[in-house]
């Protein structure tokens, strides 16, 4: 222990006479080992952890599937999931959910709560249990029984202060009576969503759905000994029967099981994998550095580590120097890492915690700190060997006793030793820029997409009217034709228009329909449905490409008509007059009379969809709609606006979902600019480390070879002789690094195949820019040791040696 406290001693007196060279390791270390154990706790969250429920692994997700259609993850009919609770015995139990939005009155406010309809087991699926009141019971969700709901512990001391007296009491929510009989625990991690914040029975009504309705979200857990392979068989199974007892539904239906594990972290596994890969990088980059920092303290030391051998220190006592400094080394910047850490993943968060599955489970915990600590040790020891040994070495003890102005030939080894850790961190560097390259032409790419609207000056939100208390379709119409007229006359309003389903709101409704007079190959035509005011199309921005929009006349009364838009047309009727065309939409016939542009719905890297739209008044209204206003007015006095209009026309009915089209256009952008801005970050980082690396290995060959320079320069070399040949140096070592990395490349950006829109993952422009800045970067960085050794004085040089 002594001797270690000695070497330790010795280590931080010979590192802080070297100032400037231990706060560049330092800060390098820091910087490395921060963005990695940042990266590390969003991946652990993320990727490793299960999820936050007794059992996990035995939670699995129920699909639908539609062969028919192509469709593999569609959502449940209520009619099936009855029959899978009768028929399946795989599962412990199965449970069912439908988003859906409760508004109850709050003094004489009206409030929303986010929240999803659900079956009994719910909570008894999920292995939790409320901290207050009683779970759901079988059978509470039977035909007649009445309304139960259970609060997140979120909303109820937000909401209603913490009163333990909520729970047994009845509220209207939407209008019918609802009686709280539970709290969740402050420790639950909602389901399905981390802002649910009530659940509520029951989730269906056989008696008013289809067994074609498909609106519901399932999920189970297996029993102990089933394997999930096991359960999909019977599942399917299952399917087989149903599709054979209701042909007319079930005919294409199929059943498709998912871990929720694999579900909750979604799109996003391709994401955290790359970014993983990325931190990686960035670590080997900031070891290499470390080691070659050190190999050029060690060959700087040189005539030191001689005395010491000629004084009778053995190989074993200098690589524990070396080592030592190396691990002090590794600490102080492991330590300053956390630290950094710390201040990046609050920040990290509240750029990006909304666009990552998990996000609230994102913190520097035990895991997080003990896989700092070991990356910290591996770093200082394993990169501090090459080091150890190459001051330690064998020719070292043979110089020992040469004078001491002898140079030593031998350093060329050292030399090349850390040219090479150079070419290392350059390489990875331009792997991680060619990468970044290309996601940022993809981004580039995307902004580019003409989504089919104009997204500029238009206002959204989105408004309930509950079949509780607006049971007809005529009453829920004319609450949304009042609602729209009253916005219209608002001061700056240009246009208002209302929709069922707004682009890039999360919602969309798809249907069958079929075309009056004409056979068709296709046995099902499926088209995206939309419900529109009259104005929607002009208020959107959407382009009228033939034909008429819908007027005020187009109620009840009139003829039914429909709009459809251009992939319809030419999906279904390029050989006809398409404003000749009957539409058959749920038996009623509907003529098409207007033409409209395609509209990206939820994905700018979609293909167009068809889509038939029908008149607000001649639809059977849901029980929401959106309302898009276009208007002249700033965002805030707008909302205002519409606050206080709504308070007039609806006084019950909160609005929710208030965005401008700007805002879901980069809500839709930000995960994928989250992973360009922290793929972007991290090659910043290995850059300014690659370049530390340059200029460290660049000053070392100009003091290496000072004498030489001053032999030329005597010989009648100019200072742009030598500028030349330091920076041709640069050049050799940067073109080898770069050639390796390119080829690392291709391993890198297959990872990015998934986030890429109209580029391929070896894109020659891209990659080009990418080996250009890079260029530039190490030219730039062994700039300064290149002008150094253009003022060297021959005679100087020549004196010294």
């Amino acid at each position: 222990m002594n001797a270690l406290l000695r070497e330790l001693r010795y280590a931080l007196r010979g590192l802080g006479r070297s100032r400037a060279f231990s706060t560049v390791a330092v800060i390098s270390l820091a910087l490395g080992i921060g963005a990695t154990t940042a990266m590390f706790s969003v991946i652990n969250a993320v990727l490793l952890r299960p999820l936050p429920y007794p059992d996990s692994d035995h939670l699995v997700e129920i699909y639908e599937t539609d062969t028919a259609h192509a469709i593999t993850r569609d959502p449940v009919s209520p009619y099936n999931f009855s029959d899978w609770q009768k028929q399946e015995s795989a599962f412990q139990e199965i449970a069912a959910y439908e988003f859906d939005s409760f508004s109850y009155r709050s003094g004489n406010v009206a409030e929303r709560m986010s929240g999803v309809m659900v079956t009994a087991a719910f909570f008894r699926v999920l292995g939790v249990t409320p901290a207050l009141g009683r779970d759901f019971a079988a059978g509470d969700d039977d035909p007649g029984k009445p309304h139960f709901a259970i609060l997140s512990y979120g909303a109820w001391q937000r909401r209603f202060g913490g009163d333990r007296e909520i729970v047994g009491r009845t509220m209207s929510i939407n209008g019918e009576p609802y009686t709280i009989i539970g709290i969740m625990p402050a420790s639950f991690a909602a389901f399905p969503s981390p802002t649910t914040e009530m659940w509520a029975l029951p989730a269906y009504v056989l008696a008013n759905v289809t067994r074609g309705h498909h609106g519901m979200f399932a999920f189970g857990r297996l029993r102990p000994n089933v394997l999930l392979q096991q359960a999909q068989s019977q599942m399917d199974t299952i399917a087989r029967r149903l599709a054979e007892e209701y042909p007319n539904t079930n005919a294409s239906n199929g059943i498709w099981l998912a871990r929720l594990r694999d579900e909750v972290v979604g799109p996003a596994r391709s994401m955290m994998v790359l970014l993983a890969v990325a931190v990686g990088i960035v670590f080997l980059i900031t070891c290499a550095n470390l080691a070659s920092l050190l190999l050029g303290r060690v060959m700087s030391r040189e005539r030191e580590i001689a005395i010491r051998i000629a004084l009778g220190a053995n190989r074993a006592r200098l690589v524990k120097q070396v080592l030592a400094e190396s691990m002090v080394l590794a600490l102080m910047g492991g330590t300053l890492g956390v630290a950094v850490a710390y201040c990046a993943v609050p920040m990290f968060l509240g750029f990006f915690g909304r666009f990552i599955p998990r996000s609230q489970a994102i913190a520097l915990n035990g895991p997080v700190l003990l896989f700092s600590a070991s990356i910290t040790i591996l770093c200082g020891f394993i990169f501090g060997m090459t080091p150890a040994f190459t001051g330690s070495s064998l020719e070292l003890y043979r110089r020992a006793g040469q004078p001491f102005s002898t140079k030593a030939t031998a350093r060329t080894g050292g030399f090349l030793l850390r040219r090479g850790l150079v070419v290392l961190e350059v390489g990875l560097a331009s792997a991680l820029m060619i990468a970044a390259g290309v996601l940022f032409k993809s981004m580039w790419l995307l902004d580019r997409v003409n989504p089919g609207f104009d997204p500029s000056g238009v206002m959204t939100f989105r408004i309930q009217a509950p079949t509780a208390e607006y049971p007809t379709d005529t009453q829920r119409t004319q609450l949304f034709q009042n609602i729209l007229d009253r916005l219209s006359v608002l001061p700056g309003v240009q246009w208002v228009g209302a929709v069922n389903d707004l682009p890039f709101s999360g919602s969309r409704t798809s249907g069958s329909f079929e075309i009056k007079n004409m056979v068709h190959t296709d046995p099902s035509m499926v088209a995206d449905r939309r419900i529109a005011s009259p104005n929607y199309f002009r208020t959107m921005g959407i382009p009228l490409l033939a034909g008429r929009g819908f007027t005020q006349a187009d109620n009840a009364q009139g003829p039914l008509v429909a709009i459809v838009n251009e992939a319809l047309v030419r999906k279904y009727l390029q050989s006809r007059n398409p404003l000749d065309q009957v539409l058959i939409v749920n038996e009623k016939e509907y003529r098409i009379v207007g033409i409209i542009g395609d509209v990206k719905h939820d994905d700018l890297t979609a293909s167009d969809f068809p889509e038939v739209s029908v008149p607000l008044g001649q639809a059977n209204s849901p029980a929401w709609t959106f309302v898009a206003i276009r208007s002249q007015v700033g965002t805030a006095t707008l909302s205002d606006e519409i606050r206080r209009t709504l308070a007039e026309a609806a006084p019950d009915q909160p609005i929710y979902s208030v965005q401008t089209m700007n805002e879901r256009l980069a809500n839709w952008f930000a995960p994928r600019r989250f992973s360009a801005t922290v793929l972007g970050l991290f090659t910043a980082l290995a850059m300014m480390l690659a370049a530390i690396g340059i200029y460290g290995v660049m000053s070392y060959f100009v003091t290496e070879r000072t004498h030489e320079f001053g032999i030329r320069m005597a010989l009648g070399a100019t200072a742009g002789d030598v500028l030349k040949l330091v920076l041709r140096q640069t050049a050799i070592l940067t073109a080898s690094a770069i050639v390796g990395g390119v080829a690392v490349s291709f391993g890198v950006n297959r990872l990015l195949a998934s986030q890429l829109f109209g580029v391929r993952a070896a894109d020659p422009v891209a990659g080009s820019v990418a080996v250009f800045t890079l260029g530039l970067v190490a030219l730039s960085a062994s700039y300064l040791p290149a002008r150094q050794a253009t003022k060297v004085y021959p005679a100087v040089a020549l004196r010294d040696e």
